[in-house]
């Protein structure tokens, strides 16, 4: 996606080029739906599209308004960011409807993931560093993942890799320009 969509229906043997209206920036597939968002073309909100897998009938999930990024697919659970980046919109019916829950990183961008509901996780960005927050209520109130209850906050330049494996554990991590051993 991006600077083209294209879907095949016959295991890859043939694709054929979708028009959504406009440039596609995130794809989710869960649950027998697909989501997009696109971006329209000359600025303006981004959209929250969807249609039906096997289907190439995509229709804007108006529900949503507008959204910025993060989206995230799971079973009937849909996760996105509102276009101001203050609220999550979380959908918990293939975004039939939406609620809108605080942003852990208010006014900066999140990609959030839930391998077991009611545990959300987010890697949020702060600028030149990204944050990690978990949250244990379906993403009504995240709290920032610590090394424990004294540790330090994880903290890791934006950018970097992060992947959920379960409520319990997550993985985030990036490439040090530098080994450790050769810093004076």
């Amino acid at each position: 996606y991006g600077g083209g969509f294209f879907v095949t229906h016959n295991g890859g043997q043939t694709w054929t080029a979708l028009h959504l209206g406009g440039r596609v920036v995130d794809l989710a597939i869960a649950d027998g739906r697909s989501y997009a968002i696109v971006s329209p073309p000359g600025g303006g909100a981004n959209r929250l599209m969807s249609a039906f897998v096997g289907q190439d009938d995509w229709s804007v999930a108006r529900v949503a308004g507008a959204v910025a990024d993060g989206l995230w697919a799971q079973g009937s659970n849909v996760f996105v960011d509102a276009a101001d980046r203050s609220h999550l919109l979380v959908s918990h019916n293939q975004g039939v409807t939406f609620a809108r829950d605080p942003s852990p990183s208010p006014g900066l961008g999140c990609e959030f993931q839930e391998l077991s509901s009611p545990v959300v996780w987010a890697q949020c960005s702060t600028g030149m560093m990204s944050e990690v927050w978990r949250s244990t209520a379906g993403g009504a109130s995240f709290h920032l993942a610590s090394g424990g209850r004294d540790g330090p906050a994880i903290e890791v330049p934006d950018g970097a890799a992060f992947g959920a494996a379960s409520a319990s554990t997550a993985v985030v991590g990036y490439q040090q320009l530098t080994p450790p051993s050769t810093v004076r």
